[in-house]
């Protein structure tokens, strides 16, 4: 994640400011839907306007408190991630730099996103900097090679929460962890049940329910 220099408020005082601006943005946005001025939006563009506020939310937050939440700040970034893999795919640059200009990734993954001629060698440095990925970037090719970008973002989502669960957080944030890989099995199961698709390996270890069972699921 990027370094800030700079420490940031008190908890309970930024707590104070975080309902404030939760209240002042339900509040435009009402007024936005009241008056019929939502405009159609696409998906990078509502992806940069929660990168900002995810910004806004870092650059208040004290050291303690970042390191604490950095786990989570990297799970939204992974969507970063992809999406500029998607636009360097068309040759949109500007997406990129669109997107990158809230980001907290490193500087240095900044640079591959940005730099890099194409999606292949962007992919590379990704599994340099991402070292949670099993196999690195010899794996990571194959994936995109196998399954695109979208094997690519399940890969980088699946290393990223198994590598959490075995570490040791805050409470609230390893319950939301768990949560999450939870919700992503059963939805993973549904497919499934729902279309005959059998992968053992699609479960994530670190939720409530061990993936033994659902595996067991799955294939009765």
């Amino acid at each position: 994640m990027r370094d800030i220099a700079t420490d940031g408020f008190p908890t309970d005082y930024l707590l104070a400011r975080v309902r404030g601006r939760r209240a002042a943005l339900a509040s435009e946005w009402q007024g936005l839907r009241s008056r019929g001025l939502l405009p159609g939006a696409s998906d990078d563009g509502i992806w940069e306007a929660l990168l900002q506020e995810l910004e806004w939310l870092h650059g208040q937050m004290n050291r303690g408190l970042r390191a604490c939440f950095d786990p989570v700040f990297l799970l939204f970034e992974l969507k970063t991630v992809v999406l500029c893999l998607r636009n360097k795919d068309v040759l949109r640059s500007d997406e990129i730099d669109r997107l990158l200009q809230h980001s907290l990734l490193a500087d240095r993954l900044q640079s591959a996103l940005r730099q890099e001629p194409d999606v292949r060698s962007a992919i590379v440095a990704i599994a340099q900097a991402f070292v949670t990925i099993p196999g690195g970037a010899r794996v990571l090719e194959s994936i995109y090679a196998d399954g695109g970008l979208k094997g690519v973002e399940t890969c980088l989502m699946h290393s990223h929460l198994e590598h959490v669960a075995g570490e040791r957080l805050h409470p609230a944030i390893h319950g939301f962890f768990v949560s999450l890989i939870d919700l992503r099995n059963v939805i993973t199961l549904y497919k499934h049940l729902r279309w005959s698709v059998d992968d053992a390996g699609a479960f994530i270890p670190g939720g409530t329910i061990e993936p033994t069972r659902l595996q067991q699921a799955s294939a009765n």
